[in-house]
């Protein structure tokens, strides 16, 4: 008797805190799901899950992509899902006062190793035709939102938003995988704690995410990954580039 295939993968970067972490909480929950995790702190692994220890602040590399992709090749899946978390805020200050290496760091968090990482899952995973794969980038309102002392973020969060509405306008002809681009709102996680602790003449918007921690406003991470796999889950998010938060039922 042929077997069904029952089971998920989910290939997430950045999940050892805040939303990432929450998305693997939520996923595990359910035992049809099985994951590959990628961060620069050493992660848990067992039967459901294979973790990797990469710094994406470095460039990735194609030995790297190898076994992470690998670890995720034993089983025939239904659905595949790789889910582009990881991203850092700093540097937060004006341009012209940032740190050479910071800039260079989040850049390649932010943007370039997921230009790497979605170009090497394309290729590697062009020719299964049986499996449903698709690619959630986490961006930001930055991406369309200058914001004074945050250049690089919402510089990179764009970039990440094109690649993503480029590459699907690509796969409407392709059909090999569907992609878009997912803001996630303002999250109580470490890097709003990072804004928090800002100077003003760093980011002049400070007080304003301070009173909105203290108003209690900020989303739980587990609430906005239960919406996320929502969105994973529901053909009718997969038909536009970007997915805003409040746009999920």
């Amino acid at each position: 008797m042929k077997k069904t295939k029952t089971t998920d993968l989910y290939i997430i970067f950045g999940a050892s805190r805040g939303l990432g972490k929450a998305i693997l909480d939520y996923g595990l929950k359910s035992l049809n799901n099985e994951f590959v995790v990628v961060d620069r702190k050493a992660g848990r692994s067992n039967r459901r899950v294979k973790s990797f220890k990469i710094d994406l602040s470095e460039i990735i590399s194609v030995i790297q992509l190898e076994r992470i992709f690998a670890a995720g090749e034993k089983k025939h899946y239904k659905n595949i899902y790789l889910i582009n978390n990881a991203s850092m805020i700093q540097p937060l200050k004006p341009l012209g006062a940032a740190a050479i290496n910071e800039i260079i760091a989040a850049v390649r968090v932010n943007f370039l190793n997921y230009a790497l990482i979605i170009n090497y899952f394309l290729n590697r995973t062009r020719k299964i035709k049986k499996i449903n794969k698709r690619i959630l980038n986490i961006t930001s309102g930055a991406a369309v939102s200058p914001h004074h002392g945050l250049a690089i973020y919402c510089a990179t969060k764009a970039a990440l938003e094109m690649i993503s509405k480029c590459v699907f306008l690509e796969q409407q002809f392709l059909k090999q995988a569907k992609i878009i681009a997912f803001r996630p709102g303002v999250i109580d996680t470490g890097m709003q704690k990072e804004i928090r602790q800002t100077a003003k003449k760093d980011f002049r918007k400070v007080e304003d995410y301070r009173k909105i921690y203290k108003a209690n406003s900020l989303s739980d991470p587990a609430n906005v990954a239960e919406k996320i796999f929502k969105v994973l889950k529901n053909d009718k998010y997969w038909l536009k580039q970007v997915v805003n938060i409040d746009e999920v039922k």
